[in-house]
């Protein structure tokens, strides 16, 4: 049903809001991921059901229209009016359904265009944190080096059996060295620990929206989708007033026919796609 494409993108903004502990800058996608549930699915829902109830009364009004075609076709000329009210009658339906298409189409498009800048906030912020994540490794690397020489070098003076003062005086400041670049391996680890905890939220923030992202590219073809049906059946029904107004000849009425009944495919195809789209 197209009201699942729906729901499946109000199900993917659930899951982004959802995302715990998101980098600061990216806890826009919280607030952006609300409004499709507050506002754009209602609005898409409401459209979907404008031309649906359009589709309804198309599929009724070319069924009862046959018998009119019929006795128009006999010679009936007051039926050419009924036939002229009835097709009348539903471009204004019609009319109405496809504003609400168009309104819903441009907010879902604005709202998509939010999402992708979404998208690539949190993946910027991704390579961003990995930058980060790469610098502080090569910065472990080289205070591990460092601390490993400075041990060696420790190991071997503590070997020299006659403790001259000079030994003693590097010991001592290799000692006190040694215990500085303890301190910096700690905090550097500590920080790299709390970038790839953001790191992996990021992470989840960036599948998230890359699913919500998905959902919608699907609703908005899909959305694409009823308009094409609902202008393909509007001109349909121009060219049909065209011809019950302007035409004249015994071929009138079966061109009128003609034009019915590919509206009453039309107005099937609809509902089919309404309720297995």
């Amino acid at each position: 049903m197209f009201q699942t494409l729906i729901d499946n993108p109000a199900l993917a903004a659930k899951a982004v809001a959802d995302t715990q502990h998101l980098p600061p800058d990216a806890e826009g996608l919280r607030a952006h991921a609300a409004d499709f549930p507050a506002t754009v699915a209602p609005q898409l829902a409401a459209m979907a059901e404008a031309v649906g109830a359009f589709a309804r009364t198309a599929t009724e009004t070319t069924q009862a229209l046959k018998p009119q075609i019929d006795a128009w076709s006999a010679g009936q000329g007051q039926a050419r009016e009924a036939i002229v009210s009835g097709i009348s009658h539903l471009v204004e339906r019609l009319s109405g359904a496809m504003a609400s298409n168009q309104a819903a189409f441009a907010t879902l498009a604005r709202y998509r265009d939010q999402v992708l800048v979404d998208q690539r906030l949190v993946a910027q912020i991704s390579r961003d944190l990995a930058a980060r994540i790469a610098a502080l490794l090569a910065q472990l690397d080289h205070a591990r080096d460092e601390a490993e020489t400075q041990r060696k070098r420790l190991d071997i003076l503590r070997m020299i059996p006659i403790p001259l003062p000079w030994i003693v005086a590097e010991i001592a400041n290799l000692i006190k060295s040694g215990h500085t670049l303890e301190q910096e391996l700690s905090q550097l680890q500590q920080q790299q620990a709390e970038l790839q905890g953001q790191a992996a939220a990021t992470a989840g923030g960036m599948n998230a929206v890359q699913g919500f992202a998905g959902q919608l590219d699907i609703l908005e073809n899909a959305t694409q989708n009823l308009i094409t049906f609902t202008s393909t059946a509007q001109g349909n029904m121009m060219q049909m007033m065209q011809a019950l107004t302007g035409g004249a000849g015994s071929t009138v009425p079966a061109v009128v026919a003609a034009y019915v009944a590919t509206l009453a495919a039309e107005a099937g195809s609809i509902q089919h796609y309404l309720s297995d789209g």
